[in-house]
């Protein structure tokens, strides 16, 4: 039974970082781009079920497709800065995950905070990727119905790309400041693991 619930507590992480960065997002993306024009009986059960595992199933495919293109948006210029001069090695991408993996091997319940607050961050790159695509789709004239969201014609659009792109520099802040700031705390004290994390900061 140990067995068990160790197995499930090692899988929760997993599933919450493939449901919040890859399914939400993609889920979002087929849901504007076909799915909402649709045209169904208020009685098609099924049809709505079937919907839902689309967008689950679509959505976490659509996901990964995603986090490859905000990967090329967000990380590539940040690893090329680190490579470029050393003074900014720090913004390496590929370096951060290295500081995450040395501290899961000091302190697996920080390495596991390190890692929510990293899924925040892909969730919002992915989701920025989602409305560009959104509005090149719907200038293209392939949405099924035109939202005022992707109207760059429309202050709204540009609010919401606004804070969309707020919250990607707030999250990636966030992430450097707190594997920093545990890298050199556990690096001093010599944390094991199994102790307690620091209260994450309000964010």
């Amino acid at each position: 039974m140990s067995e068990f619930l160790e197995n499930v507590s090692r899988s929760v992480p997993v599933l919450f970082y493939d449901l919040l960065t890859r399914i939400c997002p993609g889920a979002v993306f087929l849901y504007f781009a076909g799915l909402s024009g649709k045209q169904r009986s208020p009685t098609s059960g099924t049809m709505e079920a079937l919907d839902f595992i689309m967008l689950v199933f679509g959505g976490y495919i659509v996901g990964i497709l995603l986090t490859v293109i905000s990967s090329l948006m967000f990380d590539a210029p940040l690893e090329l800065l680190g490579r470029l001069s050393t003074r900014l090695g720090r913004l390496s991408p590929n370096q951060i995950w290295d500081q995450i993996d040395s501290i899961d091997i000091r302190s697996e319940r920080h390495a596991m905070l390190l890692v929510k607050v990293e899924a925040e961050m892909t969730f919002c790159q992915n989701l920025f990727v989602v409305f560009l695509a959104l509005i090149a789709l719907q200038r293209a004239g392939y949405l099924v119905h035109e939202n005022t969201l992707f109207d760059l014609g429309k202050p709204v659009a540009w609010v919401v790309g606004s804070i969309i792109l707020a919250a990607v520099v707030h999250r990636t802040l966030i992430l450097f400041r707190r594997v920093r700031i545990l890298t050199r705390l556990l690096g001093s004290l010599g944390t094991g693991k199994g102790e307690s994390p620091p209260k994450e900061e309000r964010s």
